[in-house]
């Protein structure tokens, strides 16, 4: 449209220039045929006379009419050129905005698609913990000091577990006192951990896949997840989850996430029945 009204700009600018031409080619003509009496002879002498005189006065005004149909071309051509960049300019930025609100939709749609894979992980988490079942909790009511209860099911299972493996702990430390701590409950954990495999690898595994999956994802705050997955966990589950992250089972690969997101923050070490000392 802008194009047309350009071409139809010139148009007008030559059809002008050309009236003017003719307009001042007669208004000569006319001049010169009341002031001299002109008609038609065959004199060489008056027609080029007559040539002259007409050549005179028209080459300057057709060179001066030229000369400003030129310039009203050429700055047509350079208002078009100008409106032509301010398009340009407003298309890249309409370009801009759709590319930076598609931006926006994707990181939406990933943020959405991250959130549902997680909640279901710790959906999942849950119920491995509340598939958790123990004969009995008896050992475990007494280290704890809470009541007894048989048998135990889900997080009072864990609680029997975490029980049972401080008994061995206490017992192993007093045939090695001189052994160091950490160390002893590397060596105790990975023996009570070939007793309870069938029940606690599959929890410590999907623990170390959210945290992993967390860690790996490319959204920003990864700490507000982890910390949904620490309110989460029960005095059991941080004291059974700390004994597993000091020992050969997690030291690599489980320590470090926990050590990154603080998981163990609400940890009572007290609970683990001596001074372990600081990590």
């Amino acid at each position: 449209m802008k194009n047309f009204h350009k071409t139809e700009s010139i148009n007008w600018t030559v059809n002008l220039t050309v009236i003017a031409a003719i307009l001042w080619t007669a208004l000569l003509t006319l001049i010169y045929l009341s002031k001299f009496n002109g008609g038609i002879t065959s004199d060489l002498t008056r027609w080029g006379q007559t040539g002259d005189f007409f050549g005179g006065v028209l080459n300057p005004m057709f060179g001066l009419l030229s000369l400003l149909a030129l310039l009203t071309t050429l700055r047509q051509t350079e208002k078009s050129q100008q409106q032509s960049e301010e398009e340009l300019r407003l298309s890249r930025e309409e370009m801009k905005r759709s590319a930076d609100a598609l931006s926006e939709q994707s990181k939406d749609l990933k943020q959405q698609t991250f959130e549902r894979t997680f909640f279901e992980l710790l959906r999942f988490y849950n119920e491995i913990v509340d598939g958790f079942v123990t004969e009995s909790n008896w050992l475990a009511s007494r280290v704890f000091n809470q009541p007894e209860r048989s048998p135990g099911l889900g997080r009072d299972a864990l609680l029997s577990y975490c029980g049972q493996f401080k008994r061995r702990l206490l017992l192993h430390m007093e045939e090695n006192q001189d052994e160091e701590q950490l160390e002893a409950i590397n060596k105790v954990w990975l023996e009570y951990y070939k007793d309870k495999q069938n029940q606690l690898g599959h929890w410590f595994r999907s623990l170390y896949n959210i945290l992993k999956f967390v860690d790996q994802s490319g959204i920003e705050n990864k700490k507000f997840y982890t910390d949904l997955l620490r309110a989460q966990l029960s005095s059991p589950e941080l004291l059974a989850i700390y004994y597993n992250a000091n020992s050969d089972m997690g030291r690599d690969k489980l320590l470090p996430l926990i050590d990154k997101y603080n998981l163990l923050k609400h940890l009572d070490k007290c609970q683990i029945m001596f001074d372990i000392g600081e990590r």
